[in-house]
């Protein structure tokens, strides 16, 4: 922490780890014993605190030691002549080693990492500079000067989501589980491209997007009128886009509030307003196409069917849309459950994902999945020989980005995990009567998971739900 070092003069903040933020936590008791993080690489194992107080200096000389290491290879490999792939990459190396660092050491619990201290930050400053940029006022008052609407706080929040994932859950077209997985990334997917979009018209950076899970998303910009009104245009084209492909189940809205640095200092007030604005615009779905001077439209509110076929049936998985017939004359899906099912099946192996806002030319082992407007996700199991034509690569449950050094990338972690055949020698059941018994390091068939369950022979699942998490 470059705040701590002040301490005594001397070395103490190394001893200092980073607390967890559950130990601030009131819930009609007495504050908890804070828990503390390890230095560690970002991993899933790693994210959990231990209960322990002070951290070895010796051992967190040489954890600084590893990223300086790691910071030298990356800058003499990435293309530095790229800005956003130099900053993607530095953004991701940050985050890869300084989640478990305390920002301030001297904090009575810190427990605010460096790296969102030095995302956020960066965000900040950006959106001043594009602000600035835009007023062509560059002065020491007129950039110290906290009082004035500089920013603008975006939320976009996704809804109808655990309809439409669920939607197909109780209809007999088969592969429901990998269609599950599809249409929950989908919808992932089309969140992030959708927040892409905002930060790139604004002409900033990624970093900018201050937070995004769960089909929400926060996103930092410039105060102005034209930012104001991409926004405005954004939802236009969502509306548009979502109303002809969705029918209505899937919305997005977008509220926007401007306001001051000094309200960074109760930053808790300009949620909460911007969570009434959200409200209202979700009160409203749709509000650009279904409704014109005042007045609804009625024609939006009807599916239009001039483009089926005479002899068209409804899709046998999702009931909405018309089904095309399958390679076999039988397989009566349309073409979104059929997407669903075939990016179901590349996610069990994927290990990159890469977003695009092109079309998109590659082999035919690379699947790419439109989503709005000319965005597109690809679902990679390994790196192609040729180069990827993205903006952004992700790679999927690893932190390390060396091989992505050619493109801007960082790393993210998803639940993509399937159950695979062992070694061991497989219980026969009903799932491998058809000789088709899974092979070591296949996909395990459900009635082989269900016949490894000690008591009944029956699959069960478990869904879980924190009521008002987000307050």
């Amino acid at each position: 922490s470059e705040r701590g070092e002040s301490r005594a003069g001397s070395a103490v903040y190394k001893n200092v780890p980073l607390a967890s933020v559950f130990a601030r936590l009131k819930l009609n008791k007495n504050v908890p014993e804070p828990f503390h993080y390890h230095l560690n690489l970002l991993t899933p194992e790693s994210a959990f605190p231990e209960n322990f107080k002070s951290l070895d200096p010796k051992k967190t000389t040489a954890y600084l030691q590893l990223f300086g290491k790691d910071f030298n290879r990356m800058v003499s490999s990435v293309n530095t002549g790229d800005f956003n792939c130099l900053f993607v990459h530095l953004l991701s190396l940050l985050e890869r080693y300084t989640w478990c660092i305390p920002s301030n050491t001297m904090d009575e619990f810190p427990d605010i990492s460096l790296y969102d201290h030095l995302r956020t930050t960066a965000a900040i400053a950006a959106c001043m500079y594009q602000y600035h940029k835009t007023v062509h006022d560059f002065s020491a008052k007129a950039i110290t000067n906290n009082q004035i609407e500089k920013f603008l706080l975006i939320v976009g929040d996704l809804s109808g989501i655990q309809n439409y994932i669920f939607d197909i859950a109780n209809i007999g077209a088969g592969g429901v589980a990998k269609r599950l997985r599809a249409r929950s990334f989908y919808l992932s997917a089309l969140i992030d491209t959708i927040s892409h979009r905002v930060v790139y018209e604004c002409d900033l950076p990624l970093c900018n997007i201050i937070f995004s899970s769960g089909g929400k998303f926060y996103i930092l910009i410039p105060n102005s009128p034209e930012t104001r009104q991409k926004i405005a245009a954004i939802q236009v084209d969502l509306d548009k886009w979502l109303l002809k492909n969705f029918q209505g189940r899937i919305v997005c809205n977008l509220a926007q509030l401007p306001f001051r640095g000094a309200d960074f200092g109760h930053f808790g007030q300009v949620m909460g307003k911007i969570a009434e604005k959200i409200n209202d615009k979700k009160m409203q779905p749709l509000n650009c196409c279904l409704i014109k001077d005042g007045m609804w439209q009625q024609r939006e509110f009807i599916v239009n069917r001039k483009d089926w076929r005479e002899d068209s049936v409804l899709c046998l998985s999702c009931r909405k849309n018309p089904a095309e017939t399958g390679r076999n004359g039988e397989e009566r899906l349309c073409l979104q459950c059929r997407r669903d099912w075939e990016m179901g099946t590349k996610l069990a192996n994927a290990r990159y994902i890469t977003f695009s806002n092109e079309t998109q030319a590659g082999s035919n082992d690379i699947a790419s999945y439109p989503l709005h407007g000319d965005y597109r996700v690809t679902i990679l199991d390994k790196l192609p020989q040729n180069n990827l034509s993205c903006y952004l690569a992700v790679k999927l449950n690893d932190s390390d980005i060396n091989d992505l050094v050619r493109y801007p990338a960082t790393f993210k972690y998803i639940a993509n995990y399937v159950p695979l055949a062992g070694e061991d020698i497989c219980v026969q059941c009903a799932g491998c009567l058809d000789e088709k018994k899974p092979r070591p390091g296949e996909l395990l068939y459900f009635d082989c998971m269900a016949n490894r369950a000690g008591g009944h022979k029956l699959l069960g699942y478990l869904k879980a739900d924190v009521d008002h998490l987000g307050s």
